[in-house]
């Protein structure tokens, strides 16, 4: 474990530094990608898809984001799809995406899991699109609901074959990024800001993404705990 971990927290990562790797060829393939450049930080709160409710704490998450990193940070508030592609992706080390995400294991997207993707302001960034990129990030962090899942079967079979990820991740690492992290389920303001604040201050001390998730999760659990008399 990485020290500062706390053994009473009964969580798999507060125990333990935890990564997973896409296939077997990825864990001993090297990545060449940026290690030195600035963080791009987008918070997306408004959305011409009516369907979508805005986002009221996209907005500070990104800010916060962008804070950690001083004057590399990059903030972009509401971005369109056009926008988002035409920034100069290549030169940044972070991308940090707050919004709504859609989930690959539902609608049309079970049986095309590249379909999910990240809402900009006008429109869905599908994985299709994601994958497309020049966008050899260190690490992107999808703050967004759903972002995580990989696809386990669709086309009428009940297991996908192959150890390959299908979902977003996978369509990162297409794109040229190094890590990622998504969430498997619905996320809330209150407690993404904290944490996924604290995930980048431990990056950008040195940590490598998944220490830097250990650590931020001891971080703030052992902070929820004490401000309830539990730890």
């Amino acid at each position: 474990a990485w020290p500062g971990s706390d053994d009473r927290l009964p969580y798999l990562g507060t125990q333990r530094i935890v990564r997973y790797a896409p296939n077997l060829t990825s864990m001993v393939a090297p990545w060449h990608g940026t290690r030195e450049g600035p963080t791009l930080a987008v918070g997306v709160s408004r959305f011409t898809d009516t369907s979508l409710p805005p986002l009221a704490g996209a907005a500070a998450e990104a800010r916060a984001v962008a804070a950690v990193y001083g004057a590399l940070g990059t903030l972009r508030l509401d971005c369109t799809r056009a926008q988002f592609v035409d920034e100069p992706l290549p030169r940044y080390r972070v991308v940090h995406l707050a919004s709504h995400g859609s989930s690959l294991l539902q609608g049309d997207c079970r049986d095309d899991p590249l379909g999910a993707g990240v809402a900009l302001h006008d429109g869905t960034i599908d994985g299709w699109q994601l994958a497309s990129l020049d966008l050899p990030a260190e690490f992107v962090v999808l703050a967004a609901c759903h972002s995580g899942q990989r696809a386990v079967g669709g086309r009428g079979m009940g297991a996908l074959p192959g150890d390959d990820l299908l979902g977003l991740q996978g369509a990162l690492f297409e794109a040229g990024v190094g890590s990622t992290l998504g969430t498997l389920w619905p996320i809330d303001d209150e407690g993404a800001i904290p944490l996924l604040t604290a995930l980048h201050e431990a990056f950008a001390r040195g940590a490598d993404p998944d220490a830097a998730l250990h650590l931020a999760l001891n971080q703030q659990l052992r902070a929820h705990g004490a401000a309830h008399g539990h730890v």
